[in-house]
């Protein structure tokens, strides 16, 4: 018998008012969908055990102009990239409605090299 055998799903909805709504499904493949409104700011999303070893976060911010995806393995999280230097993907929405998409990570002790990987025109 597998882990999620017998598994039907399950979801919740969390609505605190003024764009802070908050929905969560798990479906029976063990899969998980999360959707935030329009004033949650900031997602953290921990995976345990990647790869059998280490726990890893992914930290979603979202600003006036910009997602940024960080991966790392939070405060405590010994030898890994230190902040400006942790592998991140950012996603920058233009006022030309072109999306920026760009990655970076750093090398200790040198500045983050940023990577442009594309420019896209958003469909109205």
């Amino acid at each position: 018998m597998t882990q999620t055998e017998g598994f039907g799903g399950v979801s919740w909805q969390v609505d605190l008012g003024t764009g802070r709504r908050t929905e969560v499904e798990v479906s029976p493949s063990g899969g998980i969908w999360l959707a935030t409104g329009e004033l949650t700011n900031l997602v953290e999303i921990w995976m345990k055990k990647v790869a059998g070893i280490v726990d890893l976060r992914v930290h979603l911010q979202r600003t006036a102009e910009e997602l940024i995806v960080v991966v790392d393995r939070g405060d405590n999280g010994g030898s890994w990239w230190r902040g400006e230097t942790a592998p991140r993907l950012i996603i920058r929405i233009g006022p030309d409605d072109i999306a920026e998409i760009r990655a970076s990570i750093g090398i200790p002790g040198q500045p983050a090299a940023d990577h442009l990987l594309g420019r896209i025109p958003l469909d109205s």
